[in-house]
């Protein structure tokens, strides 16, 4: 089964082709108790390539959450073009993995932050250069990453896959994922600071897709909804 991977396209939470998209990747994601994984940190256009490695420093927070609470991590290693770290999960149930990147300047050519803003769906952004005049003036933004993956532990308990781990922007699946079959729909809620983000775009895409090709493209709701087709 191909993986997937669910994203956000926020100027919050940055994927222009400068900044390039992240990625928590496993080749497992269902491990018995005391089972260990390990886990990549990928970076580039293209999942789950990785085109070069995150520079540790630029790491905020490396959190897990389970069963028995939450903890914090900083043992990554470079591997390559990547970061990776060993995880063991000894408690069944539900773990979630998360990681947050440092907020980073960045400064694009007015045309190179027009196509930004285009291929991420950012027609209000837009709307707002236009207005005020600065379509043709380079783009300036300080962009963050924050992602995160779930584990499945054991033969359960499956409770838990909902609960938030405290990142800056967070994508909350409203369903297990692991009892979602192929055909149906994983509704997700995005939260930001804890609160739900309403009208922000959210994209679908999976391995083999090629670079800025989605299955899906959606925008959340009032409460901070959407319902992405697996």
């Amino acid at each position: 089964m191909k993986k997937a991977a669910v994203g956000l396209a926020l100027a919050l939470a940055a994927t222009s082709a400068p900044a390039h998209d992240l990625w928590l990747v496993a080749y497992r994601y269902q491990v018995e108790p005391g089972g260990s994984v390990r886990i990549l940190a990928s970076t580039g256009m293209n999942f789950p390539a990785s085109t070069n490695a995150l520079d540790p420093l630029r790491i905020e927070r490396f959190v897990m959450s389970g069963p028995a609470g939450s903890a914090e991590r900083s043992d990554w290693i470079r591997e390559g073009t990547l970061l990776a770290a060993s995880i063991q999960f000894d408690l069944p149930g539900i773990h979630l993995v998360g990681l947050e990147l440092k907020p980073h300047p960045i400064e694009l050519t007015a045309d190179e932050f027009r196509e930004y803003l285009e291929h991420e769906g950012l027609a209000e952004a837009a709307a707002l250069r236009r207005e005020r005049g600065e379509e043709d003036r380079p783009g300036r933004e300080v962009y963050s990453k924050h992602v995160k993956t779930l584990f499945l532990v054991g033969a359960g308990p499956e409770t838990g896959f909902d609960r938030p781990i405290g990142l800056r922007i967070e994508i909350i699946p409203l369903q297990n994922p692991f009892l979602v079959r192929p055909g149906g729909e994983l509704p997700v809620r995005v939260l930001f600071q804890g609160d739900p983000l309403a009208g922000v775009p959210v994209v679908l895409g999976r391995e083999g897709l090629g670079e800025g090709n989605f299955l899906f493209r959606g925008k959340t709701d009032a409460r901070g909804e959407v319902s992405v087709p697996v």
